[in-house]
């Protein structure tokens, strides 16, 4: 035994395992401090033999893990999360103890376990550590109160909709659309980001909402028709996502006015459903129709002008705002004319190229790049890709 505990701090990485694992087979309790130090070596094999070491061992090795869950720097706290997971039933208490301590560290990982190991136990002491100063302590109770799915979460997931921390935010919102339960779905709504439609968080309340189903789609149907294209289309994923029957008219009636980014999601819920599938079909046969319509009439426009004049028409699409606030050339949104800014922009690049080749379409390209920026320059070559001998 002491032979053993000794080569755990040789130089050789292949010995210092082996000792581990010897050590590990024994399962005797004076190896657990020897054990716990090489969770602090630096050769992999050698922290999870030690790591495993510690799971046979079993009991006595619960309370030293607990304290390493303290320890910063290296792989100590992973591994010995490791271990304590290894160890199982045994933990769950003192790992629910642990939550009451002062270090948030501690805390995050002893909850982390515990979501794991799945205990039921746990499900009140994981509520109380969602009042925890530290952020990570609170996600990580939030993730294990998500792993174990116990309905007395709902509420205290539905508090923590409002935290300070938007990934706190985030989680309790994915946590709270697998809970399934009906009553979070006002509460995901109003916790609904409106003034940043682009964020995880408000990705994560209408995935949330497509996940519990019936119960949301009264109130995603209704979302069709913000003046937000982006929470409209956040609404219509969330439709296609659950299927129900009662979306379909709304769908047709929302897409008789929609032109933004948000009628292709629109027409892809409303195909995903067997009463919507021929009326999607026709629409999109009808927006081609037009699309290709204004195509034509926007490339006879753009060839009475001359090469200067299509410059600046490029310079008039770069300055324009998006109602959604995304970028410059954008391939869903109708900005005018029927067509895509990046539509219009390709139609101009085809006419350049007639006219002056890859020579003219360069020194357009250079003052977009002056004129607006380099990003903007950048969107314009991807739009011109393949057009002529375009690079």
């Amino acid at each position: 035994m002491p032979g053993l505990i000794q080569a755990l701090q040789h130089r050789e990485a292949a010995i210092r395992l082996g000792a581990a694992t010897a050590l590990g087979e024994l399962g005797d309790a004076r190896a657990v401090d020897p054990l716990i130090a090489a969770l602090q070596d630096k050769d992999p094999g050698v922290l999870r033999a030690s790591s495993e070491a510690l799971g046979r061992i079993g009991v006595p090795a619960v309370e030293p893990l607990i304290t390493a869950l303290g320890i910063k720097g290296s792989y100590v706290r992973h591994w010995a999360v490791e271990a304590l997971i290894q160890i199982g039933e045994p933990a769950v208490e003192p790992l629910i103890a642990a939550l009451l301590g002062e270090d948030a560290g501690v805390v995050a990982r002893a909850a982390g376990a515990l979501g794991r190991l799945g205990d039921r136990r746990a499900v009140e002491p994981l509520i109380g550590a969602l009042g925890n100063s530290g952020q990570y302590a609170r996600l990580e109770s939030v993730k294990a109160l998500q792993a174990i799915g116990d309905a007395r979460a709902v509420e205290p997931l539905i508090a923590a909709l409002r935290d300070q921390d938007e990934d706190v935010q985030r989680v309790s919102a994915k946590a709270l659309g697998e809970a399934g339960d009906p009553r979070v779905v006002e509460p995901l709504i109003a916790a609904f980001p409106a003034e940043n439609p682009r964020s995880s968080m408000a990705r994560a309340c209408f995935e949330a909402l497509g996940k519990i189903g019936a119960p949301a789609v009264e109130p995603l149907i209704a979302a069709l028709h913000d003046e937000n294209p982006l929470i409209r289309g956040w609404a219509a994923s969330a439709l296609k996502e659950i299927g129900d029957a009662r979306a379909v008219e709304p769908l047709i009636a929302a897409l008789q006015n929609e032109e933004s980014s948000a009628r292709e999601v629109m027409l892809a819920a409303l195909a995903s459903h067997p009463g919507g599938r021929r009326t999607a079909d026709q629409i999109r046969e009808q927006d081609e129709r037009e699309a290709q319509k204004s195509r034509d009439e926007y490339r006879s426009q753009c060839r009475l002008r001359s090469s200067a004049e299509l410059l600046d028409e490029l310079f008039q699409i770069g300055r324009r705002t998006r109602p959604d606030g995304g970028g410059y050339l954008d391939r869903s949104t109708v900005v005018a004319g029927g067509l895509s800014s990046y539509e219009q922009a390709r139609e101009i690049g085809e006419i350049l190229s007639e006219r002056g080749g890859m020579s003219l379409m360069l020194s357009a390209h250079d003052e977009v790049s002056a004129t607006l920026s380099r990003i903007r320059a950048r969107e314009l070559e991807a739009a011109w890709s393949g057009i002529g001998s375009w690079r």
